[in-house]
């Protein structure tokens, strides 16, 4: 126990001296320190570290990592006590449970996303959102989650912290409201103190008492399509993490929503499309079922044909049967028409009656059945077939079907005879039939026109689609710009009707002028020229108003000059876009045609050519600047590269120092920071093998700077025991990053091993800091381990930090000296590092290998063991035998 000790447990030294140190450990983890300490004394370990918590008096935890040294009675060879050096990791612990919690916050994140993305409704992914949302954002009383639909409906969910249940409403969404929601979503902090606040948040139905919240819209295309809401009931400002959390939320509902409601909008047009389709359908599985009636439909080229075919079949094939007569109403101009055909006579006949109001609302309420010899009730229903001057004379017995395909009737069919008592439900279900057949052919003629317009706009729909298709895959297999435009162009002219000239310009505005690219009807190859932009009359109209769009300039007034040349030459419609890069004018796409109005019905293709094609340039664009950029970048490194090898040795150095000896350097990257530095003074041989921090640039950086600081130090200072000069290099390098910085976190260094090899009596000095030393001697390795201190930290007592170990060597004892990468390299088949043990066995394995095997041996063995793995860190090793 000493100064340092009462400081950090805040016992004073008596108390200290009451207490086991057991006393002091948490109490979680008391077993697992004893149960460490007594299986390293079973092993016969001579130290071992070890990391726990221990309670301070005031209650506090506080992490040690302790490396304790066990004392052996030299006698009986038994544990005789210990001695332990404890160090506070309590800000690396920190460090360590802030990087979990941080990879936790990321699994969350990618998890929430997956759930978001996986969402099938609205309401599963409001519920994903909020339930993740509240449990995160703990400060949080209340949170909404609001959707504009695309029927103009605000759709608001809600979740609050205590029961968390979720409710939602729906509310019509009228100017009012879309002006509330810019003014409420105006800033990403908002403190709701005001009145005018407070309104705001009545009308969109939030939490009405919230005093303090957070609100974050999503967009598409600069429209706000929803937003969410955080509210508490304090005055609290949210956090950077909340707001960033949020962030991530919002651009994951906000790619869901969007596809939703363009799945939504498709799903709608495919179910009208199937009902339509179901409808004609049922039509022609009606018709099926009436066979007899089959062939009128199919052999009747209009409406007025079809008549006349059935009503001559029906009026032979019928007995008893006066007249037929077929009555339809056309509600545009009030009318009757009605189409009759006698037994005595073998044609038809027409006749059309206006109808009034009253004698209209009386047809319409009609229903089927069948009229007995002036009854009654069937008075009525007389005197108006009379006034439809329907053939009543004589009748005894009359069928009315009404045709009635929504509610109302829209006419009816007559069966009149002479003889009374002779039709039964039967006949009237037939002639409902035949009203049926006529009111399905009726439709099936109107339906047919409309499905022919159909047919043709989605003919139409289908070229276009084809077009956006080909452009798509087309212009995204270029790599240059200037070929994006020829293909583009060659799409356009031959793929779009009537075009006459199809061009594009890019614009220069250093130079203030456009390339011109072009092709037109009268020549088809393309042709290239550059235009000053005082020849350009359509750069005005894409400054002023984004597009130039004249549909016949027969019909345009104030044409200018150029105009004027363009009408003079047949040209009578045009239509011009420009191309956007960065919110800057880049080039345009400019379609000319000899016909008025050519381009109103592919203009939306164009518009998404156009837009397909700005992608695909602002992809080029960005991918020439970024290779570009690389390809500075790796020669800036190439060239590094050379100094940093100029500064280190090669194994030819390092053999003419240590004739049996091999260097094996892998750096991960280009340059790295492992290095090994070798010196031959006087009689001495010395050998040292570096781990600077960091990879690449940093790495190579310091790794110059050490072995510069490395021949300074024995230039200078003459001495060749390695505890004194990894004190001399660790001072150096500590100075080195201090002397402008004040920056206390600065933890740049090295670890290192350093030895002196005295050949004529072969004796080694090592020291080392944070390495190990390896002995292959007669098959057996033997480890010596440095100072776990790194090269680089201050040492404020100019005390000696690095111990020098003397080791006498024999007679082909294989010295191995290596950085930590080796070790830690991970293997992708058994997911694991190599480990000191594994190391140490393919040292083994040397043994019986030859000289200048080795190398291949041991680049061999680690290339086997991390399989498809990424090389972990940069690896150095060098080994010598001694001679």
């Amino acid at each position: 126990m000493n100064e340092i000790a009462i400081m950090a447990t805040g016992y004073k030294k008596e108390e200290l001296f009451k207490k086991n140190f057991k006393d002091f450990i948490h109490k979680d983890h008391l077993n697992r320190v004893i149960e460490h300490n007594v299986a390293e004394l079973k092993r016969n370990s001579n130290e071992t570290y070890i990391e726990f918590p221990i309670i301070t008096k005031e209650g506090n935890e506080l992490w040690l990592g302790q490396q304790i040294i066990f004392k052996v009675d030299p006698v009986t060879k038994k544990f005789s006590g210990s001695q332990a050096i404890c160090r506070d990791i309590s800000e690396r612990v920190k460090a360590e449970i802030k990087l979990n919690s941080y990879y936790d916050d990321l699994k969350t994140n990618y998890q929430l996303k997956q759930d978001i993305l996986s969402a099938k409704t609205i309401e599963a992914l409001a519920g994903t959102v909020l339930h993740n949302l509240i449990r995160i954002a703990k400060s949080t009383q209340f949170i909404t989650l609001n959707f504009i639909t695309g029927d103009n409906f605000l759709k608001i969910f809600y979740i609050d912290a205590i029961n968390k249940k979720i409710t939602h409403t729906t509310q019509p969404l009228n100017a009012s409201i879309k002006e509330t929601i810019e003014k409420i979503t105006k800033q990403d902090y908002h403190h709701f103190t005001t009145k005018e606040d407070i309104l705001l948040l009545y009308m969109l139905d939030q939490p009405k008492f919230a005093k303090s919240g957070l609100i974050h819209e999503f967009r598409d295309n600069d429209q706000i399509i929803g937003f969410i809401g955080l509210y508490t009931d304090f005055h609290f400002d949210f956090s950077t993490s909340d707001t960033h959390y949020i962030s991530d939320i919002i651009n994951y509902v906000k790619s869901y929503y969007i596809e939703f409601e363009k799945n939504k909008i498709i799903e709608r047009k495919n179910k009208e499309i199937e009902a339509y389709s179901t409808q004609l359908e049922v039509a022609n599985e009606n018709l099926e079922t009436r066979n007899k009636f089959q062939k009128f439909i199919i052999q009747s080229t209009s409406f007025d044909d079809l008549n006349n075919n059935i009503l001559k079949e029906l009026i032979f094939d019928t007995e008893h049967v006066k007249t037929f007569s077929f009555n339809y109403i056309s509600l545009d101009n009030k009318e009757l028409k009605s189409y009759f055909i006698n037994k005595n006579n073998t044609f038809t006949f027409e006749r059309t009656i206006k109808l009034t109001p009253q004698l209209l609302e009386t047809i319409q309420s009609w229903q089927s059945g069948i009229l007995f010899d002036w009854r009654d009730e069937d008075i009525e229903i007389y005197k108006v077939l009379q006034e439809l001057q329907q053939p009543i004379t004589n009748i005894k017995c009359t069928l009315l079907a009404c045709i009635k395909p929504k509610l109302i009737n829209s006419g009816f069919v007559g069966v009149f005879s002479l003889k009374q008592n002779i039709y039964s439900n039967y006949d009237l279900t037939t002639v409902q039939e035949i009203a049926n057949v006529l009111q399905v052919a009726l439709n099936q003629f109107e339906n047919k026109q409309l499905i022919d317009q159909k047919n043709d706009e989605i003919a139409a729909q289908n070229k276009n689609l084809a077009i956006l298709n080909e452009a798509q895959n087309k212009l995204i297999n270029n790599i240059k710009v200037e070929d994006v435009f020829e293909d583009l162009l060659d799409l356009l002219f031959n793929k779009l009707n009537n075009i006459e000239r199809a061009s594009i310009l890019k614009f220069d505005f250093d130079k203030k002028i456009g390339q011109l690219h072009h092709i037109s009807q009268n020549r088809r190859e393309m042709r290239y020229k550059d235009l000053p932009f005082d020849q350009i009359f359509i750069l005005t109209s894409f400054l002023s108003e984004g597009i130039y769009d004249v549909t016949d300039y027969d019909l345009k007034v104030n044409m200018i000059e150029d105009e004027k040349k363009w009408y003079y030459s047949g040209i009578r419609s045009a239509y011009a876009l420009p191309i956007y890069i960065n919110n800057k004018l880049y080039a345009s796409i400019n379609l000319f045609s000899n016909i008025p109005g050519n381009f109103n019905e592919i203009k939306a293709t164009v518009n998404q050519i156009i837009s397909s094609t700005q992608l695909i340039i602002d992809q080029l664009i960005n991918k020439e600047i970024i290779n570009e950029k690389n390809k500075n970048i790796s020669a800036n490194i190439n060239y590094a590269k050379r100094i940093q090898d100029a500064f280190l040795p090669n194994e030819d150095a390092l053999r003419r120092v240590f004739p049996k000896s091999f260097a094996l350097l892998l750096q991960r990257d280009a340059l790295g920071g492992d290095f090994y530095w070798v010196k031959e003074f006087n009689s001495y041989s010395l050998l040292a093998v570096g781990d600077c921090t960091g990879h690449g640039v940093s790495g190579a950086l310091l790794s110059i700077l050490a072995t510069t600081y490395l021949n300074t130090i024995i230039d200078k200072w003459q001495n060749f025991k390695p505890g004194i000069i990894m004190d001399l290099l660790s001072n150096s390098i500590y100075n080195s990053f201090h002397q402008k910085n004040t920056d206390a976190d600065v933890n740049d260094g090295l670890d290192i091993s350093f030895c002196t090899y005295n050949k004529a009596d072969r004796t080694l000095l090592f020291s080392g800091a944070m390495h190990t030393i390896y002995i292959n001697r007669n098959g057996e390795i033997i480890e010596h381990k440095a100072n776990r201190k790194p090269i680089g930290v201050e040492n404020k007592h100019l005390k000696a930090n690095y111990d020098t170990l003397f080791i006498q060597l024999e007679l082909n004892d294989k010295i191995y000296l290596l950085s930590d990468g080796v070790i830690d390299q991970f293997s992708s088949i058994t997911e694991k590092r190599l480990g000191n043990k594994r190391f140490k066995e393919i040292l083994l394995e040397l043994e019986v290998i030859p000289l200048k095997e080795r190398k291949r041996k041991v680049q061999s063995a680690i290339n086997n063991w991390r399989a498809n793995a990424n090389q972990t860190d940069d690896i150095c090793i060098v080994s010598f035998e001694v001679d």
